[in-house]
């Protein structure tokens, strides 16, 4: 889902049965990375960057990997490694970050899921902005903040800066 210009949530629904090691992998181009708690950032000087959070359980590392640099090259650059382990189904959610400073970052929040498979989440800005995302693996009922749909993704973003719910349309 990309909640536009902001940023944007992964979602991955796992089906099947039995206990099962998960990785997913997000990467990143040349240049300097930096990993703190739960998250992995570029940390270009100027410009913008991109911050790879996890809101799930997984265990982010920083890894390599080769990326190509031409028609006949690589070169190893970073990639975030988030691990998951646990019984499907599985419900995984990841926010990607576009920013140009650290202090506009917001604070994410896992809420608990009414029913499964969902990843229900909330973003605090700064500035007092704050966004509750809710997205299923099917069009199901979906409410946050008073707000319903019937859907497979719902978001209301209220605050300082905007007012507005965003559903996605179900699928026919």
């Amino acid at each position: 889902l990309l909640v536009k210009p902001d940023y944007w949530v992964v979602v991955d629904h796992l089906f099947g049965q039995g206990n099962h090691k998960v990785t997913r992998l997000f990467h990143f181009t040349l240049g300097q990375v930096e990993a703190g708690d739960k998250i992995i950032r570029t940390a270009f000087p100027t410009g913008m960057n991109i911050q790879v959070q996890p809101a799930d359980d997984a265990r982010i590392e920083l890894g390599t990997n080769l990326i190509p640099t031409g028609p006949v090259s690589s070169q190893e650059a970073s990639v975030a490694v988030l691990t998951t382990r646990g019984n499907l189904p599985l419900t995984l959610c990841t926010v990607l970050l576009p920013y140009a400073s650290k202090s506009d970052l917001p604070k994410i929040t896992t809420l608990s899921a009414d029913s499964d498979p969902l990843a229900h989440i909330r973003l605090d800005f700064p500035e007092g902005q704050h966004d509750e995302i809710a997205i299923g693996s099917t069009n199901s009922p979906l409410e946050i903040a008073g707000h319903r749909a019937t859907t497979r993704a719902l978001c209301v973003r209220q605050g300082t800066l905007a007012n507005s719910t965003i559903a996605i349309p179900p699928a026919k």
